[in-house]
């Protein structure tokens, strides 16, 4: 007599919630032998009995079926799925500017990074919309977990933003946005909630390799010097309490140097009102108005429409040229040495309409002093 033992098991099911009770798993292991098989039925009762009614995916129940008549398992299939609550929003800003990156290099077509051009600051001009403030789109909705219970929406406090220093804010009128305009010229500040704008841009320590080259439509403060290849171009004052070595400086003001020029035959400093310095030594020196020194002039080229005017205890004005408007006070012009000094008087070397089609020789010069 021989016997014969068949392996035999009921398929078996489990159903399982997640912690957050927004999805519903399965989990169905096959018959064995002469088992018996889970049909839907079963399933949607074990459905129950763990509490899921909301969410349900009757493909998915369909393929844990077809799973199991193919002999395979279902492990932790998702079955339902919650619908997720709608949350409000508190509105939005756009802001109208370009926003600086804060990228402190730029790469060049080598691939190389170029440290001399930087993004940190955001300039604004005065008359510009810096940004738009549109109210809520969204209103929040409420959600249905996969046991039927309702799931609360946030609803988003409102984008508040203020109009600081130098920013006028204008309210809404129908669906248009309230709009933040800028009433002077300069740096975009947007610490916070409030927008404000800095008319001065203030350099903390060089301008090199820390800041970049400065473009700037305000007044620029420099704490210390201007490194060599370097430019400051602003359209208001320039106050540099160091040197300006082998660097180019652009103002639609005055420039101030606390300390002096070392020109290296490429530095250049431009100005539509006046310069002042400690001393200058074989630069390029462009005025609309005076151009002060506080000691001496050494191999530089000098044009102003003003005067040029040294101090005349110790001014020394020598080599190089010098073409003065009005005149010029000096201590020593020239040298018995031998060394060339040209100087001429009495015409408008500078005027204003002179200085602006001297910008494309600007371009060539500020190349000059890489």
């Amino acid at each position: 007599m021989r016997l014969r033992v068949r392996a035999m098991r009921d398929a078996r099911i489990a159903v399982e919630v997640s912690g957050d009770e927004m999805e519903a798993y399965l989990t169905l292991l096959p018959r064995m032998g002469v088992g018996t098989d889970i049909d839907a039925d079963l399933i949607n009762a074990e459905l129950a009995e763990a509490g899921v009614t909301h969410g349900i995916d009757p493909d998915a129940v369909l393929q844990a079926l077809d799973a199991q008549r193919e002999g395979r398992s279902s492990d932790r299939l998702v079955v339902a799925r919650a619908t997720p609550p709608v949350d409000g929003d508190g509105g939005r800003i756009e802001y109208r500017v370009a926003v600086a990156t804060g990228q402190r290099a730029t790469l060049r077509a080598d691939g190389s990074a170029d440290h001399k051009q930087q993004d940190l600051y955001t300039t604004v001009k005065a008359g510009e919309v810096i940004a738009e403030l549109y109210p809520p789109a969204v209103q929040p909705v409420a959600g249905t977990n996969v046991l039927g219970e309702t799931v609360a929406a946030r609803d988003a406090a409102p984008l508040q933003i203020e109009a600081g220093q130098n920013v006028q804010r204008t309210e809404s009128q129908g669906d248009d946005p309230v709009t933040f305009v800028a009433t002077k010229a300069g740096k975009l500040d947007t610490e916070g909630n409030t927008l404000s704008v800095e008319e001065i841009l203030i350099v903390a320590d060089d301008v090199g390799t820390g800041s970049g080259n400065v473009r700037f439509v305000g007044a620029v403060q420099i704490k210390d010097s201007v490194q060599p290849g370097y430019s400051v171009l602003s359209d208001a004052d320039v106050d540099i309490s160091g040197v300006v070595d082998r660097a180019l400086v652009s103002s639609g003001a005055s420039i101030m140097v606390g300390q002096g020029v070392i020109g290296g035959g490429k530095a250049v400093l431009r100005a539509r009102s006046e310069i002042h310095a400690q001393f200058a030594e074989q630069a390029l020196l462009m005025s609309v108005g005076a151009v002060r020194l506080r000691s001496s002039c050494l191999r530089c080229s000098v044009k102003s429409n003003g005067k040029v005017l040294l101090d005349p205890s110790k001014g020394d004005f020598v080599g190089g040229d010098v073409r003065a408007r009005e005149g010029m006070v000096v201590r020593n012009l020239g040298s018995e040495r031998g060394v060339r000094t040209e100087v001429s008087f009495g015409q408008n070397y500078l005027v204003a309409d002179r200085i602006e089609k001297e910008e494309a020789e600007l371009a060539r010069l500020k190349e000059r002093s890489q």
